[in-house]
């Protein structure tokens, strides 16, 4: 079970252990249960935006609100912003190598913003997808940047490695 501190909002390791909690539930329906499809993506979405939460906690102090993805990579300090996005255009590349193998036209985007900016708002998306609110250009492609959020989050403190209770 995962501690729960009176006030969460102090502790980033919390976030970071529960964002891995979530993590690791969108890896085991995205592995075993392809169908579940929008419990995958809010758990995967939810992942990322405990993990933006985390990192600018562990920078500025400040325990941002909200659910926009872009607005909570917008509170990241430039460095951090730097690292993802570097790691971020490695992953890029091996993504566009796939995409390009798999030979199903048209290739998706896979800029940084454009990614992001579509994914910004999935945990609420899905979360509400009975009212038919995903539109188009929009929906879950923000994977690979919660990696490399995960990855930048672990450079900074590789002691949090096995942070899953």
């Amino acid at each position: 079970m995962i501690p729960c501190p009176t006030d969460m909002s102090a502790d980033p390791k919390t976030r970071f252990s529960t964002a891995e909690v979530f993590r690791a539930g969108s890896g085991i329906l995205s592995r075993h249960m392809p169908a579940l499809m929008f419990p995958m993506v809010m758990c995967a979405s939810f992942s990322l935006e405990l993990y933006l939460k985390s990192l600018v906690l562990l920078e500025s102090g400040e325990a941002e609100r909200g659910h926009n993805l872009e607005t909570l990579f917008s509170k990241v300090s430039p460095e951090s912003q730097r690292a993802i996005r570097e790691n971020y255009e490695k992953k890029r590349t091996e993504q566009n190598a796939m995409f390009a193998a798999s030979k199903v036209p048209p290739l998706p985007k896979t800029d940084f913003d454009f990614i992001l900016h579509a994914s910004a708002e999935a945990f609420e998306n899905f979360r509400y997808a009975y009212e038919g609110i995903v539109k188009d250009q929009t929906g879950w492609l923000a994977g690979p940047i919660g990696e490399c959020v995960r990855e930048r989050i672990m450079a900074l403190h590789p002691e949090w490695a096995n942070s899953i209770p």
